[in-house]
């Protein structure tokens, strides 16, 4: 071939080879071109959100800003409240520091006060039942000198109505001799033998019964006989003696007599060993019974061998019973009654009837609880240490409720009381404790022991607890 031919034909190739290069360059460009419109389409989408991106945060910048704003000044306004409130709680707690130590100190003045009176009532005490030692000698001197003599008038009483007696039977003999001129009598006699002794039977009339004489007077005619008796089994306790009765235990009068003088009163005594003895209260018990007859000479007699009866007891038990010794009727229902209305013991008697009626409203609290007191006696217990031990429980379980109230006004008061079995340690929860003011909790207990004493409730003698409104 032709040198310049072949040159074209390689030109011609290289064309060929430059035009399939330019169709795929062309083809690139123009996928590169779509890649780019796509991209540009993509990038104008993207700055579309960018923009509302932008302004959303903006937005929300600007609510941040707000938001800090207010909770800047919501948080400088609680900080005024509470600087408030902890100033208010200072001046508070400042007041009631005052008021406490001047609490405390009128305690402590109170206190002092009452140790004081109870050192002098202590003494007065002590001389006093001096006194009444010395009195009770004089007493018992005097009383063993009234019962001699009164003996004696009953023996010379008994021995002038019998004489009488005699006399009117003499004067009843002289007056039938005399009627039916009696042969063995001398003439003369008879009229200056009657003279005699009814001028002696006038001048020595019959005693009046004075309610301590025990003669049988005559019996009108036609009136109606009563007669009582009073007899008395005793029980002695093994180390007591047994008791002295009345001289006299019966009484026989017509009904207009007892209806003149319906009262009738006998005296029991229980001698005592002379000396006070811890180990031997001297308990004597007894029951005396009224035994009515009643006869008419025209109706059937009757006879009521047990018409009343009373059990009594006689004991030596010392101070914790009042009186050093004394006599009750044990049957008796023995009452402590508080009122609501009276402002001196108004919180104790609140307590108590709460206690009785609304039980499960008290502290402790448990379904189903019940306090006796009210239809259920209480019973006295007369043991200091057992005593102590009801109040100390008593006292935790105040302090459970309320916390600490020592140098307050306030105390503790405990219903049954903490002088009776049925108190706070018996074991069965059935109690009730209150804080309540210091002198009505105090009056209370005065109250309590007064019953005590009044009644001689003796250790385990059985009481109840009334509440007035």
């Amino acid at each position: 071939m032709h040198p310049r031919f072949a040159e074209r034909l390689v030109m011609a190739d290289a064309y060929e080879e430059t035009v399939l290069l330019h169709d795929r360059v062309q083809a690139r460009l123009e996928d590169a071109l779509g890649e780019h419109r796509r991209q540009r389409t993509d990038y104008d989408d993207l700055l579309v959100r960018h923009e509302t991106t932008s302004l959303a945060l903006a937005t929300a910048e600007d609510a941040v800003r707000t938001q800090r704003q207010d909770h800047r000044r919501e948080t400088a306004r609680l900080n005024a409240l509470v600087e408030e409130e902890q100033d208010a709680r200072r001046r508070d707690r400042t007041a009631f520091d005052v008021q406490l130590d001047q609490a405390r100190a009128e305690h402590e003045q109170q206190l002092q006060a009452r140790q004081e009176e109870e050192a002098r009532l202590r003494e007065e005490l002590r001389t006093q039942e001096s006194r009444i030692q010395s009195l009770r000698g004089l007493l018992e001197d005097s009383a063993a000198e009234a019962t001699s003599l009164r003996l004696e008038r009953d023996r010379l009483s008994m021995d002038s109505a019998r004489l009488r007696e005699d006399l009117v039977g003499l004067q009843v003999e002289l007056a039938a001799a005399e009627a039916g001129q009696d042969t063995h009598v001398e003439d003369g006699m008879l009229a200056p033998a009657l003279l005699t002794v009814g001028q002696v039977l006038d001048r020595h009339p019959a005693p009046q019964d004075n309610g301590e004489n025990a003669g049988r007077p005559q019996v009108v005619q036609g009136a109606n006989p009563l007669d009582g008796g009073i007899s008395k089994p005793v029980s002695p306790s093994a180390a007591a003696q047994p008791e002295r009765d009345p001289t006299v235990t019966t009484r026989s009068e017509n009904i207009a007599q007892w209806t003149a003088k319906p009262f009738w009163q006998l005296n029991y005594t229980s001698p005592d060993t002379g000396k006070l003895d811890p180990a031997n209260a001297q308990i004597v018990t007894g029951m005396v019974t009224l035994d009515m007859r009643v006869s008419s000479p025209t109706a059937v007699p009757w006879t009521d061998p047990v018409m009343a009866y009373s059990s009594v007891r006689f004991d030596y038990t010392g101070r914790a019973a009042g009186k050093h010794k004394g006599t009750v009727f044990t049957e008796a229902r023995v009452e402590l009654v508080m009122s609501l209305k009276d402002p001196s013991v108004d919180q104790s008697a609140r307590h108590i009837l709460d206690a009785q009626q609304l039980p499960e409203r008290t502290f402790p609290s448990w379904a189903g609880k019940t306090v006796p007191g009210s239809t259920e006696p209480l019973h006295r217990r007369i043991n200091k240490t057992k005593q102590d031990e009801n109040r100390d429980k008593s006292i935790r379980e105040c302090r459970e409720v309320w916390g600490d109230y020592s140098g307050t006004p306030l105390e503790c008061d405990e219903y049954p009381f903490a002088s009776t079995y049925e108190g706070s340690t018996k074991g069965d929860n059935r109690f009730s404790v209150r804080l309540i003011d210091g002198g009505d909790n105090g009056r209370g207990g005065l109250l309590i022991q007064k019953v005590y004493e009044e009644n001689r409730i003796l250790d385990g003698d059985p009481f109840y607890v009334k509440i007035n409104p």
